[in-house]
């Protein structure tokens, strides 16, 4: 299985630009900001790119990428590709030597990172140089340069692992490699527990986690099913406050219906849980039991 990262976006608001325009400025007349005609090994990119000086003339297109592979019995990983793509390329240059458009007065631009894409310009002696991608008026890369770079005919160079994204054991449980711990960082106040989940439940997904400082790192991953979801939920609805303790725990699991907020459950030390709404039941020992396996 392969999922290709794209050019993401995250709208986290809204930016104003008042008063008089701002003036187009031509990243082709920045200067070029030469480097090696590879792709960098460290996980992120170089956001410093550059002009094209005038008679510079490109022969290839070394292009860097990063994909999420599933590598079978090893879970997924991220892998840095670098492809090449041989031949002139006049009608890019000629696209990346436009302006950028002006942002005119008085606009609203939605706050967006945009991300531009991650590509060299190699002349026939083998120098690179990281050219600037024009931008239209609120800072999004123009469409055409991109368009034009994913049509090229590739060929893959190199291919890196950069890091696991997810274990192995993370894509068959269905659970996340770690998960807060929330019963330590959240300080739940003890009350009263309630209906856990007002709509019908047949099956529950528990994932549990080994302490490490404040997170809890993926230990195992199971569903619940029939009799044990029953005997969990009773539990969970009737149970009264939680009480001092003065045993942290270093096991929790945390349990998901199909729908509605999930439970955090110590599996040892005091055996409190934490509801979604942020307040502190009591369990014991045998309740608890079912969640550890």
């Amino acid at each position: 299985m392969l999922r290709r990262l794209g050019v993401a976006a995250l709208v986290i608001g809204a930016a104003a630009a008042c008063g008089e325009p701002v003036a187009a400025t031509k990243v082709a007349d920045a200067p070029p900001v030469w480097v090696k005609a590879e792709c960098p090994t460290e996980d992120t990119f170089s956001t410093e790119r550059g002009g094209i000086p005038a008679d510079f003339v490109a022969s290839a297109v070394l292009r860097c990428r990063s994909e999420n592979r599933d590598v079978p019995g090893e879970g997924t990983w991220t892998v840095r590709v670098t492809e090449r793509a041989d031949g002139p390329v006049p009608k890019l240059l000629d696209m990346l030597r436009k302006p950028s458009e002006p942002l005119p007065a008085n606009t609203m631009c939605p706050a967006i990172a945009y991300s531009k894409p991650y590509f060299m310009l190699v002349d026939a002696e083998g120098k690179a140089l990281l050219p600037d991608v024009p931008t239209a008026a609120c800072g999004k890369p123009h469409d055409e340069v991109t368009r034009f770079l994913d049509k090229l005919a590739y060929q893959t160079v190199a291919e890196t692992r950069t890091g696991q994204a997810t274990s192995e054991q993370s894509n068959e449980t269905g659970c996340s490699d770690t998960w807060k711990d929330t019963i330590l960082l959240e300080s739940p106040k003890a009350a009263q527990g309630g209906a856990m989940w007002p709509d019908p439940v047949d099956k529950l997904r528990v994932c549990s986690y080994a302490v490490s400082g404040d997170i809890g790192r993926l230990s195992n991953g199971f569903s619940l099913t029939g009799p044990e979801v029953s005997a969990l939920r009773s539990a969970l609805d009737t149970a009264g406050p939680a009480g001092e303790c003065d045993t942290p725990h270093t096991r929790f699991a945390v349990v998901f219906p199909p729908r509605g907020g999930v439970a955090t459950v110590e599996l040892d030390g005091c055996f409190r849980f934490q509801s979604s709404d942020n307040t502190l039941g009591q369990l014991n020992k045998d309740v608890v039991a079912v969640l550890t396996r």
